[in-house]
């Protein structure tokens, strides 16, 4: 029997939005730091941070090897994500088509087990004229008329 749905998706999400993220923090941050944006307020209190400095928490930490590293990290891993997405897109179209012909081998199995089992218990449905509740009132009636009938004519 096939599964009915697939847990391999999630994570593929999940590697994605990550990744995304992460490249989109590394593209403002080079946005924020870039020197064509830093013309109109130069910043003059910037100094160098040595190991064990302590260091306020007035800006962004973030070295230039870091956003490096994020935009090797989107060069490298998007493409590869991209392509692994769309197999999965494909796969996923696969199982619906597999899942609908499955669908539809099952409900054809279930028609034909409601005919049978109707057929074998007699549950084959009766025209109104001939339904039970019809005939005994048409019998009751009829019983009723012929007895009157009698009783008169005695």
């Amino acid at each position: 029997m096939p599964k009915l749905h697939s847990t391999g998706l999630s994570p593929m999400v999940k590697r994605v939005s990550h990744l995304l993220l992460i490249s989109s923090m590394a593209l403002a941050l080079l946005a924020l730091t870039s020197n064509r944006r830093l013309n109109a307020q130069e910043c003059t209190v910037a100094h160098d941070v040595v190991k064990d400095d302590v260091v306020p928490c007035t800006g962004v930490l973030w070295t230039l090897g870091a956003t490096e590293d994020a935009l090797t990290l989107k060069a490298v891993a998007f493409p590869k994500l991209q392509v692994d997405f769309e197999h999965l897109k494909e796969l996923r179209i696969l199982d619906q088509q597999r899942h609908a012909e499955t669908i539809q081998a099952c409900n054809g199995e279930l028609r034909e087990t409601r005919d049978l089992l109707n057929e074998t218990m007699g549950l084959v449905r009766v025209p109104w004229y001939r339904q039970p509740v019809i005939v005994a009132g048409i019998s009751f009636v009829t019983g009723v008329a012929t007895t009157i009938l009698i009783v008169r004519s005695l």
